[in-house]
């Protein structure tokens, strides 16, 4: 998939490429602020990005819990809820995206402040996989 400027419509022009998802994708939804872009796919996944920067989208989270594909995503109104539903598993799915996207926007506080002395770099592999590396909690 690929997010496109449209500003000129007779000439568009790719901003990035978001390659993460292993299927088609299905399903695509901003929120509200439009800063996060929710995936759906057939390969039973959700992805949330972060879009704040159109040319350098980065993932945030990856959401799984659906026995086949993914074919609807949508945020509430006030973006800390994204559902998701799959019309071949006959399943929808609720998620709370507010504690996930604050994890991944601020990854290195918020493991500090949770572990009282950082993540180690298996864990922030486990944790944040979409980050690099960062060393936690200075002190």
């Amino acid at each position: 998939m690929a997010i496109w400027d449209i500003t000129n419509r007779t000439s568009p022009v790719i901003l990035a490429a978001l390659t993460d998802h292993t299927g088609p994708m299905a399903a695509l939804a901003f929120s509200r602020d439009g800063h996060t872009l929710a995936s759906g796919s057939f390969d039973k996944t959700a992805i949330l990005w972060d879009v704040t920067d159109r040319t350098h989208p980065f993932r945030l989270s990856t959401l799984t819990g659906h026995a086949d594909a993914m074919d609807a995503v949508a945020f509430s109104s006030d973006g800390q809820t994204l559902g998701t539903g799959s019309s071949s598993d006959g399943t929808a799915i609720l998620w709370d995206t507010s504690q996930r996207m604050r994890i991944a926007l601020d990854t290195v506080n918020y493991a500090c402040a949770i572990t009282g002395g950082g993540l180690t770099t298996d864990e922030w592999r486990r944790y944040a996989p979409a980050l690099p590396y960062r060393q936690t909690c200075a002190s």
